[in-house]
């Protein structure tokens, strides 16, 4: 997990971080679609992912309180979107959406 770019302001422990920038770029390769949003990014994802999606904005939420996290049930998908006011975070939401601006 050495050559995992970690954010550096990450409240999390080199080894949790890595992990899950792992997870998200897991969850990230099953996005049905991806796109820019104001500040962030949306992601749109089938139903079957709800469940990982959720569990892993909670950890999320938890260690980069700076994000606001949406997640949005429709009848056959889940979208989420991410977004911040914070300049360096918004180059996180980049590297863990795999989404440039």
């Amino acid at each position: 997990m050495e050559d995992i770019d970690i954010p550096t302001n990450c409240s999390l422990p080199r080894q949790d971080a890595a992990i899950q920038v792992l997870q998200w770029a897991d969850l990230r390769s099953l996005a049905t679609s991806s796109q820019l949003v104001s500040n962030g990014v949306r992601l749109t994802f089938s139903v079957e992912v709800e469940e990982a999606l959720r569990s892993l904005v909670a950890r999320e939420q938890m260690c980069c309180p700076n994000f606001a996290f949406s997640i949005e049930r429709g009848h056959d998908s889940v979208t989420l979107e991410v977004a911040t006011d914070d300049a360096d975070a918004q180059t996180m939401i980049a590297n863990m959406s795999g989404v440039s601006p």
